[in-house]
């Protein structure tokens, strides 16, 4: 109830990484057509919600090599982080 009358912030994904420069973010709406929805500013931030028990896909394209720090950040979950190389 909160989230739908915007009372609360949104869940908030970042990646960032010393050499990299993300090109695009945004979330995945449909897999099968691989259907993105862009994030117009700051693509290496991407702010959704998350539904109750679901899933929300986000996909980035980034340019450069080395290690990548993935960030879920929430109010209501565990917030967690992933370290990836590229």
């Amino acid at each position: 109830m909160a989230q739908r009358h915007d009372l609360t912030r949104k869940d908030i994904f970042t990646i960032e990484g010393s050499g990299l420069e993300v090109v695009s973010g945004g979330v995945l709406q449909d897999l099968h057509y691989d259907k993105v929805q862009p994030v117009e500013h700051r693509p290496h931030m991407v702010f959704t919600t998350i539904p109750s028990f679901g899933k929300t896909d986000v996909r980035w394209i980034v340019k450069g090599t080395g290690k990548a720090k993935i960030t879920f950040d929430s109010i209501k979950a565990r917030n967690k982080t992933l370290t990836v190389s590229l």
